[in-house]
């Protein structure tokens, strides 16, 4: 059965997965047309198919590549910039009982779980941030590669172009992550505050 969720799924996986692909595979073919048309016959139909394929795949490995970046230079900059709000989280983890929680957790993940259970009203306003976070995320990090391609093929002008839109990205990402972060913390501390994270709350 169709459930709205399903339609909010797809539109996430556009903008995070295809949208960044299609931009690399746009900028290959950009630049070396004659080396992919060698390699992938774009005739009629097959071309959507091609563009469709190498979007979805180089998606996915853009996808998993910025996850991984994001994870090694901002997991602690966003409890930092935040501490006094991911410190009022902890204490209400540990007045619900960390002694039965797991400490592979983290935090952030912690609350997310959290929000799925009891509220998922406030998990889809974190899901829309989390959609826009991640895209552009993924766009500062596929950017630099097409600048990279264009470059490597004489094309100067559109490596500039994707400089440019890859700092712009790092900017909205960052401020994305930041409006997630807060926002995760405000609706774990309010449901707290008005009961609804107890195990017996209604």
């Amino acid at each position: 059965m169709y459930k709205p969720a399903d339609l909010f799924l797809g539109i996430v996986d556009f903008f995070s997965v295809l949208v960044p692909g299609a931009i690399l595979s746009y900028a290959v073919y950009a630049v070396y047309p004659s080396f992919v048309e060698r390699i992938v016959p774009l005739d009629g139909n097959g071309a959507w198919f091609a563009l469709l394929f190498f979007s979805f795949f180089s998606g996915h490995v853009i996808a998993r590549l910025a996850e991984y970046i994001d994870k090694l230079w901002s997991s602690n900059t966003w409890l930092q910039k935040n501490e006094e709000l991911w410190n009022a989280v902890f204490r209400i983890r540990e007045d619900l009982g960390r002694a039965t929680d797991s400490y592979a957790i983290s935090i952030y993940q912690w609350c997310r779980s959290v929000l799925i259970v009891v509220s998922p009203e406030a998990m889809a306003d974190i899901n829309a941030v989390i959609a826009s976070a991640d895209f552009f995320r993924n766009l500062y990090v596929v950017f630099p590669f097409a600048a990279l391609v264009s470059f490597l093929g004489s094309q100067s002008t559109l490596g500039m172009v994707f400089i440019v839109m890859a700092a712009l990205s790092l900017l909205l990402s960052e401020m994305s992550r930041h409006t997630l972060h807060k926002r995760i913390c405000y609706h774990v501390i309010v449901l707290h505050m008005l009961g609804r994270l107890r195990p017996d709350a209604d």
